[in-house]
């Protein structure tokens, strides 16, 4: 009995020493072929090399002192190697928050010298414009440097977007005050024609051409569009 619950425990064992081996190499697969691709992102490289600690913290039983030996020896490898490309990683991404800096001061100034501007439809494009910019060169200075950057710069970009936002609203009022006069307009004209009375009737669609065309084009829209062709139908009719 004692022979055969021995001889259990050791295929247990041994199964477990196969199951840890196995998901080891599989582990140091992974972790090698992140190690060999080009233009590895920091963020991955940082997490590889946690999950190479972890491995390593956690391999378990194998089956010899081999396969232990040569698991070890790999993770040793990919561990240096990453730790090379991290530090390497680390000193562009300074290199380029260093540089970035000079950019987010210069958008900075940009977008303050949109209160000067006049045209809100200039500053609303300019505005898009450089939020694209600033998205590009968001990486800045770390801490209280990159913070007050930040800062400036939503300052100036929330004060742009408030003129926006108000020009907009305003246009919406007039662009609605158009289109209901324009449909009253309408309704003129297609009352008019079908009159035989055509001089009077001439010089009636005459002046509501020359109102229409005084309130300038109607809003974009299949709401302007209709009007438009009721409009034009209507004195093409007469």
């Amino acid at each position: 009995t004692i022979a055969s619950r021995t001889a259990a425990i050791r295929e247990q064992e041994g199964a477990a020493r196969a199951e840890n081996l196995t998901r080891a190499l599989e582990s140091c697969d992974r972790l090698e072929a992140i190690t060999a691709r080009e233009n590895l992102p920091l963020k991955d490289a940082e997490q590889a090399l946690r999950d190479a600690r972890s491995t390593a913290e956690q391999l378990g039983a194998l089956p010899s002192r081999d396969d232990q030996a040569a698991i070890v020896e790999r993770l040793k490898k990919v561990q240096a190697r990453l730790m090379d490309v991290i530090r390497d990683l680390r000193s562009a991404d300074d290199w380029k928050r260093w540089a970035n800096a000079t950019v987010q001061q210069e958008l900075s100034e940009k977008v303050e010298a949109l209160a000067q501007v006049e045209a809100l439809p200039d500053v609303a494009k300019r505005l898009k414009d450089l939020r694209q910019d600033w998205k590009q060169a968001s990486a800045g200075p770390r801490g209280a440097e990159g913070d007050a950057l930040w800062q400036r710069f939503k300052a100036g970009a929330d004060a742009a977007q408030a003129r926006v936002d108000a020009f907009y609203a305003q246009r919406s009022v007039e662009d609605a005050a158009v289109l209901q006069e324009k449909a009253q307009l309408a309704e003129q004209a297609e009352a008019l024609a079908e009159s035989t009375d055509w001089l009077k009737t001439a010089d009636a669609l005459k002046a509501l051409q020359q109102r229409w065309n005084a309130l300038g084009h109607a809003p974009r829209g299949e709401q302007g569009k209709a009007l438009n062709n009721r409009f034009r139908a209507a004195c093409d009719r007469f």
